[in-house]
């Protein structure tokens, strides 16, 4: 079976006019042959993770194994205005066809360590919410999870009970990371910005309590907009080295991204996301972001694979400005 394949530059083809395209910055790349070293100018590596074997597990809407494809054809003819040159390298795509999800996360992090190393801003694809494990896990052998902070933009704090012979799904990942950072003796410090009270129960609320995660809830940010998290957000930047970004599309109303595994009615708005990525960029701090549930099978009209699309886009933009 086949666990990773590399980069396509056929993929990367789109409007011919004149103007900087997404297409046009991007490299593909074959991550078992290497990736060019990161010079002066600021580099981007797209790595995508085409597995929903943690939705099913977690009794979700399967499909998100299809969302690096839709998001990469999103990003096709989204638009730059920066003139200074930079790099966006596609290093390909990990794949779980066997169910073995923990044997494709160590893929995905073999994969995202050798981006780290080469000293490139990763931007995963996802995938289910398995990704962030994989994730973190990857930063970690890139000796990168010193003094970390994670951000999760997700309708759930992901810290379900592990699965039987301690095996993890989608709904899982933050727990599996508490649980290694604490045998390390590291300090957790997560933050999970729209929580829906309808869909995490009360020991679920009660965990992230104990393992002392900040939270903010969908229903306080749409009534009191984005400054609501501003205090929280602050006091995780200000005592970590580093920030893990990761945004689960389902965080978001289904008016707006229907194509998620877990749909909700009562989530976020696009605009409430766009300081976040402002902030952590000016911050210094963000070290490396995941987008994940993208299941196009639901996408109704590609709404959903367009926002993922463009959060992307305006990240690289912000980065680019600083």
């Amino acid at each position: 079976m086949t666990l990773y394949k590399k980069g396509e530059q056929g993929l990367w083809s789109g409007r011919q006019d004149e103007g900087s395209r997404f297409y046009k910055k991007v490299e593909a790349v074959d991550l078992e042959k290497g990736i060019p070293q990161k010079g002066e100018q600021k580099s981007f590596a797209l790595l995508g993770f085409c597995c929903d074997e943690g939705v099913r597990r977690n009794c979700g809407r399967i499909g998100a194994k299809e969302g690096p494809a839709a998001l990469r054809k999103a990003l096709i003819n989204k638009s730059f205005h920066h003139e200074a040159p930079f790099f966006i390298y596609d290093c390909g795509d990990i794949y779980c066809d066997d169910g073995d999800l923990e044997k494709s996360q160590e893929a995905l992090a073999s994969k995202m360590a050798l981006i780290l190393e080469a000293g490139h801003f990763p931007i995963l694809l996802g995938g289910g919410h398995s990704i962030a494990y994989g994730h973190y896990l990857g930063l970690e052998k890139a000796q990168r999870e010193k003094g970390l902070g994670i951000i999760n933009v997700d309708a759930h704090f992901d810290l379900r009970p592990l699965l039987e012979e301690g095996k993890g799904s989608s709904g899982t990942p933050f727990l599996q990371i508490s649980q290694l950072r604490q045998k390390k003796g590291q300090e957790f410090s997560y933050l999970c910005l729209g929580v829906q009270e309808s869909a995490n129960t009360t020991p679920l609320f009660e965990k992230a309590k104990e393992l002392k995660s900040r939270y903010v809830l969908a229903s306080d940010i749409l009534s009191q907009g984005q400054e609501i998290y501003h205090k929280p957000m602050d006091e995780l930047l200000f005592q970590s080295e580093g920030i893990y970004l990761t945004l689960c599309l389902d965080a978001f109303s289904f008016s707006v991204a229907p194509g998620v595994s877990a749909p909700s009615p009562f989530g976020i708005m696009p605009g409430h996301v766009l300081d976040l990525l402002k902030r952590l960029v000016i911050s210094g701090k963000l070290i490396s972001f995941d987008i994940a549930e993208m299941a196009p099978q639901f996408d109704e009209g590609g709404k959903t694979a367009s926002l993922g699309a463009e959060v992307i886009a305006r990240l690289i933009q912000e980065s680019l400005r600083v």
